[in-house]
């Protein structure tokens, strides 16, 4: 099963990880959220895999990127 940044189902229930964009998370909404307090930083992505991450991170990159164009 994929594992990533999203998380599937809301708190309390059995947490599963998911890839970026495929869970509860508001991903979306949050990203543009991030220029109103003028936010300068870096965003990053993580992965709960310890191996096999590179497929995943790609997906994950790919859909963040798609939100800022």
């Amino acid at each position: 099963m994929p594992s990533g940044c999203g998380c599937e189902a809301a708190a309390g229930a059995r947490e599963v990880n998911v890839l970026l964009g495929k869970g509860i998370s508001r991903i979306p909404e949050l990203l543009q959220e991030l220029p109103r307090p003028h936010f300068g930083g870096l965003v990053a992505v993580e992965c709960e895999k310890e191996e096999g991450v590179e497929d995943d991170m790609q997906q994950e990159v790919e859909f963040a990127r798609k939100l800022t164009l």
